[in-house]
């Protein structure tokens, strides 16, 4: 990824069905800044600030995440992980607008990607 210019951060949700958990983890593994709330809200801000997706300041760089550990959540909290899916589609789209990529791969089993939303290219 770094090749490509694009930055690669994996979160481990750690196979939590607790969507607070999740959040926090989120925000260690994808280091989130200090300001960082551990919330929909918060993530969202955070996804967005450009400090936090050019950490060493200059151009900002592509993202690509990866969230490994989510089909608990997924399974115990279908609203929680929607509302954590359309926190991450906003992201995508504010990036597509400032025309930085900006990618969320969730590793799930295979018969857990039918329900994942599509998002808009």
């Amino acid at each position: 990824m770094a090749a490509c210019g694009h930055r690669l951060l994996v979160a481990d949700c750690e196979d939590s069905e607790d969507v607070g958990i999740v959040l926090a983890l989120l925000g260690r593994d994808l280091q989130l800044p200090d300001y960082y709330g551990a919330n929909y809200d918060a993530l969202a801000d955070c996804l967005t600030d450009e400090a936090w997706a050019a950490p060493a300041g200059g151009e900002v760089a592509g993202q690509v995440l990866v969230i490994a550990g989510a089909d608990p959540l997924k399974s115990a909290d279908p609203e929680g992980f929607d509302t954590l899916c359309a926190v991450f589609a906003a992201a995508a789209e504010f990036w597509r607008e400032a025309g930085v990529p900006f990618w969320v791969f969730f590793d799930l089993p295979a018969d857990g990607l039918v329900d994942l939303p599509i998002l808009p290219a």
